[in-house]
């Protein structure tokens, strides 16, 4: 028999994470399956690592939605401790009948190229951005800047809609007259989400590009002739649920809404809320275990919980809270404190996610921003009573881009491919883990590229693993298509592959099948083999090409 010698010239291009370069962090994900009779409601309270002096967790359902009450069970965990494993914890064990690690993970490093900003009040020292530094916004903004068409509506008492770090960044306005002429704090919380950044003028947002939309809680009224102002949170957030705002900010006391109404907004719209200015506060206590809703209290300079902020078993995440840089009326600027400027840094950064994947449900964004939270310094003064700890934007972002909710298969091409398209920086030489040749039909066990030797009588076998990176299942109805090409650096896809070129009659390559994959599970994988009666090699001795000797 004649040996051909194959290589397979896999060239899967992806965007490198040009962002990413030391001290890794990695989210590391793992499925389990709960036990009979475990409830969300038990997970959420087990999973507080307060409670169990555990790392950060985090977790949703792996098949939400799911007709079948058992795909119900599964749910996917999140923690950024790579070291940790869950698989042997007693708590895990008590709450999951099963535990498996997922074969794929998300590399988080700190980033070679932060976004600086030249707003005037940040280049003349004349406001501290610690809140910025503080949560990794620069760092985030590497990533994205957001996206205008991301809409973050702000329920507020009053708003400076002609302030000029406002100019170009509010979507159309629902508002009503205001009833004091001040313009004050909605104004602070609006330039706060979303103040225009990099315009060489007044202070930076974390929000960036993004967008809001001014919702006055101030509703007027006629009783009898009688014209009055009514005070209506609920009626604002309402509004702003209808206009379709992803993303709904609440820097005051209490929003008068029912729980049923909160269940309904939250299939839409993440809810952000302050979680008072008081010690003992509890605004919004009733509705903060419903999954979608983010209830925030503040931190200081030394990433220390503010002695007069709320902190209790509801509270979500810390976030800068004292001395943040705002918007004044009549295009000043200023700093002001409080749980009311610590919301809307978490509402911004959830635009920030959503510009990267649309696809994230409020729910989702909660459970991301609560896992890639870090320490605060002093919690272990408050156990179980200041949520998961310090917003992080740059990781929550990063996070959010990789965690696509859309179905996302791949094949590596080398052992440090991570499935991102077009991947332009991969050597393209046989080095994958995904595809090999064997002489005999034994690929499945025995996973060692050969050397194929022809036989006009037999084929040999061709395997490869396609990965599942995504958190959607596969369909079943997707097709894998094997090309085959004669070897040689010149060859660009689709030319020799495609089957229609040829030199002296022999040709450069073409399909050799096409198959059917089977429903491929989220973080799992299958191989696929295949049959290719490879061309006989003797028909290639005599051909001469002018770039290169034929093999």
């Amino acid at each position: 028999m004649k040996k051909i010698y194959i290589t397979f010239f896999i060239c899967l291009l992806f965007y490198a994470y040009s962002a990413f370069s030391q001290n890794i962090n990695k989210a590391v994900f793992y499925t389990g399956q709960l036990k009979d009779g475990i409830t969300e409601k038990e997970l959420d309270f087990y999973l507080q690592p307060a409670n169990k002096q555990l790392p950060a967790f985090s977790y949703l359902p792996k098949y939400p939605g799911a007709n079948n009450p058992e795909l119900l069970k599964y749910y996917i965990l999140i923690t950024l401790d790579s070291i940790y494993n869950p698989i042997n914890e007693p708590v895990f064990q008590q709450l999951f009948s099963s535990i498996s690690a997922h074969e794929f993970s998300i590399l988080l490093e700190d980033c070679d190229h932060p976004v600086t900003v030249n707003d005037a009040w940040h280049v003349n020292n004349w406001a501290n951005h610690w809140h910025l530094e503080s949560v990794n916004a620069y760092c985030a903004w590497s990533i994205t800047t957001g996206d205008p068409s991301i809409i973050v509506g702000v329920a507020d008492s009053d708003f400076d809609t002609s302030h000029e770090d406002l100019s170009g960044k509010l979507a159309a306005d629902v508002l009503t007259a205001p009833i004091w002429e001040r313009h004050y704090h909605g104004t602070e919380v609006a330039g706060t989400v979303a103040a225009n950044t990099n315009n060489r003028l007044g202070i930076a947002s974390i929000g960036y590009d993004t967008k809001v939309r001014c919702f006055e809680v101030w509703d007027t009224i006629n009783i009898n002739g009688t014209p009055g102002r009514l005070q209506s949170p609920n009626r604002a957030i309402w509004n702003s649920y209808l206009a379709g705002d992803r993303i709904i900010n609440l820097s005051m006391s209490d929003s008068f809404l029912d729980s049923s109404a909160i269940v309904q907004i939250t299939q839409q719209s993440l809810l952000v809320f302050a979680a008072g200015n008081e010690s003992t506060a509890k605004h919004h206590y009733k509705f903060a275990n419903i999954p979608g809703v983010i209830l925030v209290t503040g931190l200081d300079h030394g990433n220390t919980l503010r002695k007069n902020h709320a902190r209790h078993d509801r509270i979500d995440i810390c976030a800068p809270g004292g001395n943040v840089p705002v918007l004044k009326p009549n295009n000043s600027y200023g700093s002001d404190w409080g749980t009311s400027f610590a919301a809307p840094m978490v509402a911004g950064t959830a635009a920030l996610m959503l510009s990267v994947n649309p696809d994230l449900t409020p729910a989702l964004l909660e459970k991301i921003i609560k896992a890639t939270a870090d320490p605060v310094a002093d919690g272990h003064l408050y156990p179980g009573l200041i949520g998961a700890g310090r917003l992080n934007a740059y990781r929550a972002v990063g996070v959010a881009k990789s965690f696509s909710e859309k179905l996302d298969l791949y094949i590596r091409d080398s052992k440090d491919d991570v499935g991102e398209e077009p991947n332009i920086n991969s050597p393209c030489f046989h080095e994958s883990e995904d595809i090999w040749v064997r002489n005999q039909d034994d690929g499945i066990m025995n996973q060692i590229h050969q050397n194929a030797e022809y036989s006009p009588n037999q084929p040999v076998y061709v395997y490869v693993r396609v990965r599942n990176k995504s958190m959607k299942p596969s369909t079943g109805e997707e097709k894998l298509h094997l090309h085959w090409s004669k070897a040689g650096p010149y060859w660009d896809w689709p030319g020799p592959w495609e089957g229609d070129m040829t030199v002296n009659s022999c040709l450069l390559g073409g399909l050799v099948a096409t198959q059917p994959l089977p429903v491929i599970l989220p973080g799992e994988e299958a191989i696929i083999a295949f049959e290719w009666h490879a061309p006989n090699p003797h028909e290639y001795e005599n051909v001469t090409d002018i770039r290169e000797p034929w093999h």
